[in-house]
């Protein structure tokens, strides 16, 4: 009797795009994927400026090439990720973490922001100090 060949049945891989991502961390540090990056098209952007909609809850990061515009904050890259130490803006908007929170993010195409949804992220009660 000859031999017959078993070939596993395998279905064909799918190659599912990864859905950006930021990482918000307790220390104030947002920091944006690899796929944030390509979806964003940050590219050679220094600096990044910082809005916040308390309505929708979201976080707006408007990426800029220079830091001489007002708020402006460094921003650091990494070998497949970029970020933005911002503490004070959390301390502002009166954010609590006590753990990481994977955020989505996306594109404004109005403002060409960078927007995270921030609904996940909890929110300390009362008014700002002044």
């Amino acid at each position: 009797m000859a031999f017959q060949r078993y070939v596993p049945k395998t279905a064909p891989k799918k190659t599912a795009k990864k859905e950006p991502v930021a990482v918000i961390k307790p220390t104030g540090y947002i920091s944006f994927d690899a796929a944030a990056l390509e979806e964003l098209g940050i590219g050679e952007a220094s600096h990044a400026v910082l809005y916040f909609d308390p309505q929708k809850k979201r976080i707006g990061v408007h990426f800029v090439g220079d830091g001489n515009e007002e708020g402006a904050l460094k921003v650091s890259r990494r070998r497949s990720t970029v970020g933005v130490k911002a503490p004070g803006f959390f301390e502002e908007f009166r954010f609590v973490l006590e753990k990481p929170v994977r955020c989505p993010v996306r594109r404004d195409s109005r403002t060409g922001y960078a927007v995270v949804d921030a609904r996940a992220l909890t929110r300390r009660r009362g008014r700002r100090k002044a």
